[in-house]
């Protein structure tokens, strides 16, 4: 019920506000409030979330606006704790403008630009994982 809209690029430097919307509560009070600032400003990076947890890969920040040289950390968002923590991306170029889906347990990470060169790449990525715990009923 919530739409998050991480960083960006105001035409002059990277952003690393976010924004959150929640259209149920367009009627009655203010619909948008700020969330927790991103570690790092950033644009042109894929996002996309699951179980209320916001993953972001790639992009591009104002230290590397036409010649990036050195990736982002990939983050986990999680909103509920206010808290981002960096974890082990599927690839560790500099990429950006690439978009991201995730369909199942895996996320998939397709297409934009390695080292600012164009790629047809696409990459598959496990984010979450079914643990089976056993139960001895008496």
């Amino acid at each position: 019920g919530r739409i998050f809209v991480l960083g960006g690029f105001d035409g002059k430097q990277a952003l690393d506000s976010v924004e959150i919307y929640q259209p149920a509560m367009e009627s009655s009070q203010e619909p948008w409030t700020e969330g927790l600032p991103l570690p790092v400003a950033r644009y042109a990076m894929g996002a996309t979330s699951a179980v209320d947890i916001i993953y972001i890969i790639g992009g591009l920040s104002d230290a590397g606006l036409e010649n990036a040289s050195t990736p982002l950390p990939s983050l986990e968002y999680i909103p509920s704790g206010s808290i981002y923590q960096e974890f082990d991306a599927p690839i560790s170029d500099v990429w950006s403008n690439l978009g991201m889906v995730i369909s199942g347990t895996q996320i998939y990470v397709v297409g934009g630009k390695l080292n600012q060169q164009p790629t047809g790449q696409n990459l598959a990525y496990q984010a979450i994982y079914t643990v089976a715990i056993p139960s001895i009923i008496k």
